[in-house]
C-alpha cells in the first residue's frame, strides 16, 4: 500500500478540488524531453483524462465561469488568442499542504482554459508538486535522468514538472524555481496549428 505524507495529501486534496531586484534567469533548464521510465498505466490515462483541468476547472471551460482574473503583465500577446491571467491579490488560495506557491497563471486560448502553470521557489516544493501528482495519476510517463519530476500524459491532458535555476547577483548561488504545467492536449494542438499559419502568413511577406 502507498503512504504519503500529510503535506502530500494536503496537497493532493486541493488537486482534486478542494474548494477553493538584480536576479536574473540563467539559460539552464531542465528540458521537457525526459527519459522513458515506463509506459504509462491506462488506469493513469484515464485518471488524468477524467479530471481534465484544476481544481474545480476544466480545460475548454469559458473565461466567463472564472472570477478575480486579471492580466499577467509581460506575458500577453498581441494579435493572438493566447492570454495569460492570475487571480487578484487576495483572491488566490497559493497555500498547498505546507507549500507556499509563488503563483498560478491561468493560459486561455480562445477565450476557452488551456493550461494551467504552478510554481514555487520552496526548497522542497519539487518533491512535494511530484507527490501530489504522483498519488493523484500514478506514476510519470516518464521521469527525468536526474530522477527529480517527470511528465504525465493522457490522451485528452498531460502534465509536466520544469525546474528553472535564477542566478543570483554579485556571484551568490541564486534560486531554483519548480514548476508544474498541466494542459489541454487538444487545445495545445490547436494553438501550435494556429502559430504555423501565422508564422507562413508572415514569411510571405518577407
Amino acid at each position: 500500500m502507498k503512504s504519503y505524507s500529510i503535506t502530500s495529501l494536503a496537497f493532493l486534496a486541493v488537486l482534486c478540488g478542494a474548494c477553493s531586484s538584480d536576479n536574473t534567469q540563467s539559460a539552464t533548464t531542465e528540458p521537457v524531453a525526459a527519459q522513458a521510465a515506463q509506459e504509462t498505466p491506462k488506469a493513469a490515462v484515464a485518471l488524468i483524462d477524467e479530471k481534465n483541468g484544476f481544481r474545480t476547472h476544466h480545460f475548454g471551460d469559458d473565461f466567463s465561469t472564472f472570477t478575480d482574473l486579471v492580466p499577467v503583465p509581460g506575458y500577453q500577446e498581441p494579435g493572438t488568442k493566447s492570454k495569460r491571467y492570475e487571480k487578484q491579490k487576495g483572491k488566490e488560495n497559493l497555500n498547498i499542504g505546507e507549500v507556499k506557491l509563488s503563483n498560478i497563471v491561468y493560459t486561455f486560448y480562445d477565450g476557452k482554459l488551456a493550461e494551467v502553470m504552478v510554481y514555487t521557489d520552496q526548497p522542497n516544493g519539487l518533491e512535494q508538486i511530484v507527490a501530489a501528482v504522483t498519488a493523484l495519476y500514478g506514476k510519470p510517463s516518464y521521469q527525468y535522468s536526474s530522477g527529480k519530476g517527470g511528465v504525465w500524459k493522457g490522451e485528452k491532458a498531460e502534465a509536466y514538472t520544469e525546474t528553472r535555476h535564477m542566478s543570483g547577483s554579485y556571484g551568490s548561488a541564486g534560486s531554483d524555481t519548480h514548476y508544474l504545467y498541466i494542459k489541454s492536449k487538444v487545445m495545445a494542438n490547436q494553438m501550435k496549428a494556429a502559430e504555423q499559419e501565422a508564422g507562413k502568413k508572415a514569411s510571405a511577406d518577407l
